[in-house]
């Protein structure tokens, strides 16, 4: 386990500085050679708190859209944009609707016969998702729009 490391005025200066500034927590972690959860636990101390929203500029969007078409990774375009990925996801949401979503592969026909014969029988859901390497909601979503319905069990 690593050694615990007191938080001098600099690293705390520089805490706050990143913070104010927006940069993503493994960015402000990293600077200060810490791990993300004591960068987090020390903002919390310290009353600091993000805004929900930071605006997307024009030339953002412009590198969001040319980095979403050619296929590079949500993580990746974070990085290039110095942000989380979460918002990153939401934007390719807003500003790429016309291309097609990257991380989805079509159902097979053997994949549904699987699907129902499992789910019939009332097999969990996440068992089905294991077997399938999809997530569980994909997997009822799926199940949903074949109006696929249960014997038994969980989902």
């Amino acid at each position: 386990m690593a050694e615990w490391k007191a938080w001098t005025n600099k690293d705390i200066q520089s805490l706050e500085d990143g913070w104010a500034a927006g940069r993503p927590v493994h960015l402000i972690a990293r600077a200060l050679r810490r791990t993300e959860a004591a960068v987090r636990i020390k903002a919390y101390h310290l009353g600091l708190r993000r805004r929900n929203y930071v605006r997307w500029s024009d030339e953002d969007v412009a590198l969001l859209v040319a980095l979403h078409a050619k296929g590079t990774s949500i993580p990746e375009i974070a990085r290039h944009l110095v942000r989380e990925p979460g918002p990153v996801r939401s934007a390719i949401r807003t500003y790429c609707h016309d291309a097609a979503p990257t991380d989805r592969r079509p159902w097979t026909a053997k994949e549904e016969r699987l699907l129902e014969a499992r789910w019939k029988v009332g097999e969990r859901a996440y068992n089905i998702a294991k077997e399938l390497n999809r997530s569980i909601n994909a997997i009822r979503c799926r199940a949903n729009q074949m109006g696929l319905q249960r014997q038994w069990g969980n989902t």
